[in-house]
């Protein structure tokens, strides 16, 4: 399985993050001629995962998702 993520931060979805090992959530962010983590921070980001299946249009289904 894939292991994909997205988030929710301050109301708004977040796809393609990353959890760490230090419980921190962020994204890569590509910043020229290199790449930065960007940490989303705080307990009030929700991470949730993708489930490695897709709709019948492709989209890619996540847990919590409404079919």
């Amino acid at each position: 399985m894939i292991h994909k993520y997205r988030a929710w931060d301050k109301g708004k979805m977040v796809f393609d993050v990353w959890p760490t090992s230090n419980d921190t959530i962020g994204k890569w962010i590509d910043a020229g001629h290199e790449k930065r983590f960007h940490d989303l921070g705080g307990s009030k980001v929700v991470l949730i995962q993708y489930t490695g299946l897709k709709d019948k249009n492709g989209k890619e289904g996540y847990f919590d998702d409404t079919v």
